[in-house]
Order: structure tokens, then sequence, then C-alpha cells
């Protein structure tokens, strides 16, 4: 019978993303399996009123630094506490807080490392150290692509393993409703063409706005949305203004409804300049909305160019703008991308997700035993 772990997942951020959606991803999933786990996560964050009002085991520390000593410290009496076996640190900042509870408090836990961003390690000392650190027992990445941006970086390159995230396909609400066009004033006639994403450097709003602008400038009739909101949210309103796109985008800001809404979306323009993997795809699959993508990072591990999506390059708006005018001209190749995203997200659902996890939790279990 393969080993049972104990697990601490540990979250630094106070926001909520992708990665605090995927770690509860994992956490409900093994939680069906009866894998004991607990979250650790800063006080006053989303994570942690996430695990209150799900009945998720959870401790709560004040975290006011990147290096938060404090919170290190109470990570390891907790984990000593409760007999956890594995540290999941979701984040760069978790990796840190972990590795310092390790040395400097005696944490007793070996490290599963999760790895979500598609950019090189940091050429600092201490990054190098801490992703080479000995407890440290796996590395899972969420994509080939950030597998081989680590592998120089990753001296034992043994441990470095590919685990997808996935998501619920079940979440989505079908058929879609008319939220938005109430809410925003959206003629029946005019596709919905968004974005969803956050106001960040990493997803390239600007070239989402060159896209719209050359869509706009031939004569296509849609409305365009992005949902999100994020650090570059002034400075991208600046330069829509600028481009005179801020009549033609709504900026809807952040949404807790994604679910509802995102089936209402005609087309998703996925503008990322870096992308770990993008679930925000396969949530695209699973709520029947054709997508218009960038080729960066682990996306075209997702989307078979013409056959489940199209793929432009990053940076590219003209080739981005090509891709909608295609699917929006072309009902048939619009729904036969739908038809292949549908099957497509059959790998990639997030109970799959748990288990390949799982497994690697096991590896580390056995593993010590030997």
């Amino acid at each position: 019978m393969s080993p049972s772990p104990k697990i601490a997942h540990i979250i630094s951020p106070k926001s909520w993303r992708g990665g605090e959606q995927q770690a509860v991803n994992v956490y409900e999933e093994l939680d069906k399996l009866g894998i004991y786990q607990i979250f650790v996560c800063p006080k006053g964050s989303i994570t942690e009123q996430y695990c209150k009002d799900h009945g998720f085991n959870y401790y709560a520390f004040p975290k006011r630094l990147a290096l938060d000593l404090g919170f290190a410290k109470n990570l390891s009496r907790v984990c000593r506490k409760e007999g956890i076996d594995i540290l999941h640190p979701h984040d760069s900042g978790a990796h840190t807080l972990s590795i310092l509870s390790i040395d400097l408090f005696r944490n007793p836990c070996d490290v599963l490392l999760q790895r979500r961003v598609d950019f090189p390690v940091s050429k600092s000392l201490f990054s190098r150290y801490k992703y080479n650190h000995l407890r440290i027992k796996k590395i899972l990445c969420v994509s080939n692509a950030i597998k081989e941006i680590l592998k120089p970086d990753i001296k034992r390159q043994e441990l470095l393993q590919v685990v997808y995230e996935g998501i619920d396909p079940s979440k989505f609400v079908l058929p879609a409703g008319d939220t938005l066009r109430k809410e925003f004033s959206i003629p029946a006639s005019s596709p919905i063409i968004a974005n969803v994403a956050a106001l960040a450097p990493q997803k390239d709003y600007f070239t989402f706005i060159d896209t719209v602008k050359i869509l706009v400038n031939d004569g296509l009739e849609a409305t365009f949305m992005a949902f999100g909101n994020g650090p570059q949210e002034a400075e991208i309103m600046a330069y829509a203004k600028e481009t005179g796109m801020d009549k033609h985008i709504h900026f809807a800001g952040f949404r807790t409804d994604i679910p509802q809404i995102l089936p209402e979306i005609d087309l998703l323009l996925f503008s990322s300049e870096t992308e770990g993997l993008g679930t925000t795809i396969l949530d695209c699959y699973a709520a029947e909305v054709p997508i218009v993508s960038t080729n960066a990072g682990g996306i075209p591990e997702l989307i078979i160019h013409k056959k489940t999506g199209y793929l432009g390059k990053v940076k590219d708006a003209e080739s981005l703008a090509s891709g909608v005018k295609l699917a929006i001209q072309n009902p048939d190749e619009r729904m036969a991308w739908v038809n292949g995203g549908k099957e497509r997200l059959k790998l990639f659902t997030r109970d799959i997700t748990a288990k390949n996890t799982l497994a690697a939790y096991q590896e580390i279990i056995a593993s010590e035993k030997n």
C-alpha cells in the first residue's frame, strides 16, 4: 500500500490569483482521498478567508515582510505539532519562507516545490541556494516550457517533473446567460471579445489594446472587454486613452462571477507575454469559448493551432488580429476549435492534477524510508 503523507500547503500572498486557486484545487481533490493536509497562509489573506469559509484545516499568521522570520518560525512550530511530512510551497515567497523555517527553526519536513512562472531563477546567491536546497525532493513544473527554463539553474535535474494543472469543468454555467449584455448594454448582434487576466506586466495588455486598435480600424463590429485588476492598471488605462481605445474597451475589473459570465464571451483574446501554462485557456475550453492566444510559455502545450484555438506570436498584434478575424468571420472554424477544446480538456482536469501530485508526495515518502 502506498504511504499516506501529511502535507502543508504554503501560500505567501494576501491576494488571490491562479496559484492560490490551484492550491485549493489540489487540497479539495486530495481531501476526497482522505489525505491529511493543512494550509499555512498570511493572516488577512484571501486564502485565509477561503479556508475559513470552506472548513479547511489551516493556520494563518501575520506576515509583514518577504523574509518574515516570525512566519517562518510559526511554520516550523505548526509542522512539528501536526506531524507534517512535506512542505508544498505554491509560490516563490512561500518557497523562501519554507527554507527559512528549515534552516533557522529546525523544520523537519522535506519540500515539494511548485513552479508556475516561466522566467529563469534569479542570479542572486540566495535564489540559487534555495532552489538547490538539499531538502527539496521534487520540483513540480506546470509545463515542459517551465521545466526547460529551470534546467540550467537546478543541479539535481532529476528532481524536475511536469505535472499539468487542471480545472473543474463543472463549475461553468451553461448554457450562457446574458449578464454582461444587460450590465454593459451590449446589443445581441455585437460579439464580445475579451481578455481575462490580471493587469500585470506578464499579461501584456498593451498588445491586447494594439490588437483591438487594428480590429477597430479594420471595421470589425464587436464589443471588447477586459476582466482583471493589478499593478499596471493606471498605465494600461492611460495607454488605452492615448490610443483612443478607451472608447472601445470596457475595463470591467476583478470579477468573482467568472464561472457565470465566461460562457457569455464569444472569443477570448489572450495576449500574455509570459505564461507558465495558462489555465484561463482551460476555463475557456470548459465554457465553450473559442480562443485566440499568443504562443507564450506553456500555452502551446494546451492549444493545438487551428484545432483547439489559434496561436499568434508574442507581442505581435497583427498575428492576433488575424486570428480574431478568422474566428469571427468563420463560424464553422470557430465551432471546430470549441469542440477540439472540449476534447483536449479531458487531459487537464483537477482530479488528474491531484492524483499526479499525490504520486509525487508518495515517491518522496517512499524514498525517505529506503
